[in-house]
């Protein structure tokens, strides 16, 4: 499965680092602390998803969200969110999100989420 390269962002390391322990081996992955960061990184990766965190310091993850769609149309992106605020999830659906995870992550469900996404991007490769 490594054919996929995905980005984490967030700002937690606790985070980043189990989401790494849970799927490294599956996925070439890229960690980032900042969304400017993931940004500047976009073109030298080119990933094929991106999970981030909505509560982002600096550029939050809505703006960072709007931002990534904008360069890059068909990238799909899973935003992570401490509380499940529903103005925010309706937000980044508005905008292009392809799902949401709540934290604490349940690593079982991440690994469902990411399966569906890479699913639907296999398909549209097809097409």
């Amino acid at each position: 499965m490594l054919d996929y390269t995905l980005f984490i962002v967030d700002d937690e390391q606790t985070i980043r680092e189990g989401i790494v322990a849970d799927i490294g081996e599956d996925y070439h992955l890229h960690t980032f602390k900042t969304a400017e960061d993931a940004l500047d990184n976009l073109q030298s990766h080119n990933p094929d998803l991106v999970l981030m965190d909505i509560g982002l310091p600096g550029m939050n993850g809505i703006q960072a969200l709007k931002k990534l769609k904008a360069v890059a149309p068909g990238l799909l992106v899973i935003m992570i969110t401490a509380y499940e605020d529903a103005n925010s999830v309706i937000e980044c659906m508005e905008h292009g999100a392809y799902d949401y995870i709540i934290k604490p992550i349940h690593m079982e469900r991440l690994e469902v989420t990411i399966a569906k996404a890479l699913e639907t991007i296999r398909l549209q490769k097809k097409v």
